[in-house]
């Protein structure tokens, strides 16, 4: 035979045969999954667990390696023991309906153990109003850390966001002038913080309030005192 057609002929059959023989497999494989579709499931799950093993790992890497600036407190918004080296870092908007049931557990929290500090950053999300109230809860932690407590708690102890008009009632209460906060609130300084505060946030991914940053643990979401205490003692 002349090899110059042989070869070409040898070359389409070895290729026919492969392509039937993958046929079939795939046919088995297909009819496999068919008859077994928790194969599927198991797969998906494992992929899921493999890549939230990662997630984590990287997250923990990146909580490490900006620990520093991550429990640094803006002047003094914060609650608890200055110097205390148990602390807890809450990302908040004071809109936010969770935030003020994870406020009452905070109070718990530091009513069983002084020792603890909460650094407060912000994270207004939730509305233009949002904004508003962090620039001005953030021009108060600038005068002093009693004050801005005070406003703290002022407006997560409501069930609803107090209105301008008591706002401005209660930072005259505790002895402020409204205006000079007013216009503090709107200065750079308070809004740089804040963006130093929403970058944070982006950095660990945070996508909702109120979370918690413990150590090297990230926590989103409400959380009872008794899980908020085991994870702060774990730090020690």
């Amino acid at each position: 035979m002349n090899l110059k057609f042989f070869i070409p002929f040898m070359l389409f059959f070895i290729c026919s045969e492969s392509m039937s023989e993958n046929k079939i497999n795939e046919k088995v494989i297909e009819d496999y999954i068919l008859n077994n579709p928790e194969i599927i499931i198991k797969s998906l799950r494992a992929y899921e667990e493999m890549t939230e093993k990662k997630n984590q790992e990287e997250l923990k890497l990146i909580i490490k390696q900006n620990i520093k600036k991550l429990i640094k407190t803006n002047a003094y918004a914060y609650t608890g023991k200055a110097d205390s080296e148990l602390i807890v870092v809450e990302f908040l908007d004071y809109n936010c309906g969770y935030c003020k049931k994870a406020h009452n557990e905070l109070l718990k929290l530091l009513k069983e153990d002084s020792e603890i500090k909460i650094v407060y950053r912000n994270l207004p999300i939730l509305s233009q109003n949002s904004m508003q109230i962090a620039k001005i809860s953030t021009s108060i932690g600038l005068l002093n850390n009693r004050d801005f407590n005070k406003f703290h708690d002022f407006l997560l102890s409501s069930r609803k966001l107090p209105d301008d008009k008591k706002i401005r009632g209660f930072i005259e209460e505790i002895g402020l002038s409204f205006n000079e906060i007013l216009k503090s609130s709107n200065s750079e300084e308070v809004q740089e913080i804040i963006n130093r505060d929403i970058e944070m946030a982006n950095l660990l991914n945070i996508k909702g309030t109120p979370a918690f940053l413990i150590g090297n643990e990230l926590v989103t979401g409400y959380v009872s005192k008794n899980i908020l205490k085991s994870l702060v003692y774990d730090q020690q």
